[in-house]
């Protein structure tokens, strides 16, 4: 009987022993697939493309590795009431509606959670006997799934929130590590697209701003004033150029002055900002040296800004509790007076250094250098 006993025992053992080795293997199998399905969407990644398109690039990998599975990506607005669908393996279209906006759905359910933590995997088995998912009951029968596991992710220099979900019949409810692994290969690959587009993002304003006050650098600026000075050929528009050169009144010589400079700039830069319109250009040229680029309809209006710009730095700055003046040099010019930027920047620039104390801009027209708008027309 004992040994009977023993027999049979050792039988179930075996059985279990295979039903794991079999768990492995599929385990084994699926995270094959895995890594196979991750060469294409690194090759997206590698080439730059959209975050749109990753994101399309990783349903469609897991439409073609993991048939049985529907996954989707499920963002969620800043106030957590508005979800929509961003992309998915084909059971975005019957739980969103064309417009990607989730309207009936279990969301209290994901927006306590994420709420609770940004980081811990959601696993829901049972998904057609749970109460609250019952407003995806006829969509899960018809997909055949009941198995969920989402992960929540935020990428805050894009604004994302929400959740990577994948869906899954009943029979792979026990295959939860290939869950997790299939999942933490789609967050490898989001947090490498937004490693990717933020390094491109970052190459792309050091190539054309300046670093320290974020304006537009002189590439920069070259290239939108001539589109710039095309629109005023064409429509027959009136240009200004106004050079402005700041200068500080005080003589660092402390260890940090080069970063108290950099913090006066920096100042000096927004202000200079509020004084320019959308459509208007502004650029750092050089440390101290700052161009604007105007669209105007009379050549008073130059002055105004003129008059405006030395306003904004009436008030002395303050920087660690200690106030620095900054007086400003400002000379202008005029197109179609100088018919290129080189011209009407040199104009402008020696019309700077024409500037005094007492009138601190100077206008440089048809060769004469004038101290107000009024002289413009006394020949």
């Amino acid at each position: 009987m004992t040994n009977e006993l023993s027999t049979h025992e050792m039988q179930v053992k075996i059985a279990q022993l295979e039903q794991q080795l079999d768990q492995v293997r599929n385990e084994r199998d699926a995270m094959s697939l895995i890594y196979d399905s991750s060469y294409q969407i690194l090759h997206y990644i590698a080439e730059g493309a959209p975050t749109a398109t990753i994101f399309d690039g990783m349903m469609d990998q897991i439409d073609r590795y993991f048939p049985s599975y529907q996954a989707c990506l499920m963002l969620v607005d800043e106030s957590g009431s508005q979800w929509r669908v961003e992309a998915g393996t084909g059971i975005e279209h019957d739980l969103a509606t064309p417009s990607g906006v989730i309207e009936d759905y279990p969301m209290q359910y994901f927006t306590s959670h994420i709420e609770q933590s940004k980081e811990c995997l959601l696993f829901v088995p049972n998904l057609t006997q749970n109460p609250s998912w019952r407003e995806w009951n006829k969509v899960l029968n018809q997909y055949d799934v009941d198995v969920c596991i989402a992960q929540p992710f935020q990428f805050e220099d894009e604004g994302f929130l929400g959740y990577m979900v994948v869906f899954a019949p009943s029979s792979e409810a026990q295959n939860i590590n290939v869950f997790k692994r299939l999942l933490d290969c789609l967050m490898h690959m989001l947090n490498l697209s937004n490693l990717r587009q933020n390094a491109q993002t970052r190459l792309l304003n050091s190539a054309n701003h300046d670093p320290s006050t974020g304006l537009a650098n002189r590439y920069n600026f070259n290239t939108n004033f001539s589109m710039m000075l095309k629109d005023a050929k064409r429509h027959f528009q009136r240009l200004s150029v106004i050079v402005i050169e700041a200068h500080q009144a005080k003589d660092f010589s402390a260890p940090a002055a080069e970063e108290i400079k950099d913090s006066i700039m920096k100042v000096v830069a927004k202000r200079l900002q509020k004084s320019v319109r959308d459509n208007d250009l502004l650029a750092r040229f050089t440390e101290s040296e700052f161009v604007m680029a105007l669209r105007i309809k009379h050549l008073e209006d130059s002055e105004i800004i003129a008059n405006k710009i030395l306003q904004s730095m009436e008030d002395g700055i303050i920087i660690d509790g200690q106030e620095y003046k900054v007086s400003l040099s400002l000379g202008i010019s005029y197109y179609p007076e100088h018919s290129s930027f080189s011209e009407l920047y040199s104009a402008a620039n020696h019309a700077k250094n024409n500037a005094t104390e007492e009138q601190k801009y100077c206008i440089e027209y048809h060769g004469r250098f004038c101290k107000d708008s009024a002289d413009l027309y006394d020949f």
